[in-house]
């Protein structure tokens, strides 16, 4: 691996950090840079470090070399990394400050938005993570949040109703709810968290749950939330993401995968996991019926197939082959 500082100065302490993966977007990283200069800090985080990891086929520090020259970046160029989730993975050794933030590189910040989060941080200390509302260029049908909210129960639910009333009422003025699944893409975590908890390393290349995982991890110990009121920008960059056939295949995959690593075998359970994969199946149907396509259905096939066969072959899991 690759590692290279620029416009660093070792002598300052980062108050917090930002960790971005990347890979052959350069103007989406572009995007997501520019929107960072227009960040407005406290005196108090004005130092702080922003580590890329590069997957890309070809270095991309051209992006920010000559153009970006208030930005301190720790670069780190590994082509050879599979996956933001490795990448994320490297990022947070370099990490270093109070908070530490994980971002997509199709995010753009709004304005103040850096400070915003990290004064709700600080105003509830114990909060150990929270994460933005997310803008999006890419709106799921109606149809398919109904069948959502319909199918994720339980413990596979978005959002958890199980705290005291007294935090309830405390954090709904400042619109934030507790969660089991942050937008990994698009969070705040206090640092002292990574050195008890981190990504797991069974998930690999275009992964999907990576951050519900650890989410749902920190969230049997501490509090983790959403703020619906701090929104920043996705915008939705299709470059290496997954056609509905694999999107599905490792939909179903990770599943089975996040069911038998993370939950309890409790009956309540065992209903909310099948109601969810009957979810899945439902959504691929009406996938399938909208693009006049069988490539979604196809892909739970595929994932059905490779959950038997220890999910050899799946493309966000390592096999239990592979991990011996």
């Amino acid at each position: 691996m690759k590692t290279t500082l620029y416009n660093f100065n070792e002598n300052n302490t980062a108050a917090f950090s930002i960790v971005i993966p990347t890979k052959n977007r350069p103007q989406a990283l572009i995007d997501f840079l520019e929107s960072l200069e227009k960040q407005s800090l406290q005196d108090s985080y004005s130092n702080f470090a922003v580590i890329i990891v590069d997957q890309s086929d070809a270095a991309m520090d051209k992006v920010f070399d000559d153009r970006f020259k208030t930005i301190p970046i720790i670069y780190c160029y590994d082509p050879s990394l599979d996956g933001g989730n490795a990448a994320r993975i490297v990022g947070l050794k370099y990490a270093s400050g109070k908070y530490t933030f994980i971002f997509d590189d199709d995010i753009v910040l709004t304005d103040n938005s850096l400070s915003d989060i990290m004064m709700k941080m600080d105003k509830f200390p114990e909060i150990m993570a929270m994460c933005f509302a997310l803008k999006t260029n890419k709106t799921p049908s109606r149809l398919k949040k109904f069948i959502t909210s319909l199918t994720k129960t339980g413990v596979f639910r978005v959002n958890r109703n199980d705290l005291p009333k007294e935090l309830v009422s405390k954090y709904k003025k400042d619109r934030i709810v507790a969660t089991y699944k942050l937008s990994g893409g698009a969070c705040c975590y206090r640092s002292e968290l990574f050195k008890e908890f981190s990504f797991s390393d069974e998930l690999y290349s275009y992964c999907l749950g990576d951050d519900y995982d650890l989410s749902y991890r920190i969230s049997k110990k501490y509090i983790v939330t959403r703020c619906y009121s701090l929104v920043i920008i996705h915008n939705h960059n299709q470059v290496g993401r997954f056609n509905h056939r694999k999107y599905c295949d490792s939909l179903i995959c990770f599943y089975r995968w996040f069911y038998d690593k993370n939950i309890k075998k409790t009956f309540k359970n065992k209903l909310a996991y099948r109601l969810l994969i009957f979810g899945v199946w439902i959504n691929a149907l009406v996938n399938s019926c909208l693009t006049l396509s069988l490539a979604p259905f196809k892909g739970i096939l595929d994932g059905n197939k490779k959950i038997k066969n220890n999910y050899i072959g799946a493309y966000c899991i390592k096999s239990k082959e592979v991990l011996k």
